[in-house]
């Protein structure tokens, strides 16, 4: 009985550094991502003619990855980069 009152332990180390990884991991592909499309890689320049959206929102993308990217590594802002991040993974996955 006094098992069920007793406060949860804190998370171990391992799952530390398992979530230290999948940030670390998620902000390089971002950063590279990001990082393409800011240099104007013609791949990233052609799917955005592609698009028809214009090239200024390539740009705009751009700066919300790396922008994204950095905010991972930050503890305070980790869960809000994800949200962030996830909005510009979530219109061309809805294709």
């Amino acid at each position: 009985m006094s098992d069920i009152l007793t406060p949860s332990p804190a998370p171990s180390h391992a799952r530390n550094v398992v979530a230290w990884s999948l940030q670390v991991l998620l902000a390089v592909v971002f950063l590279v991502a990001g990082g393409a499309k800011l240099a104007g890689v013609p791949m990233m320049v052609e799917v955005y003619d592609l698009i028809g959206v214009g090239q200024w929102f390539r740009i705009v993308t751009g700066l919300v990855e790396v922008c994204g990217a950095g905010a991972l590594l930050i503890p305070g802002y980790a869960g809000l980069a994800a949200l962030w991040l996830s909005c510009t993974i979530r219109p061309p996955c809805a294709r």
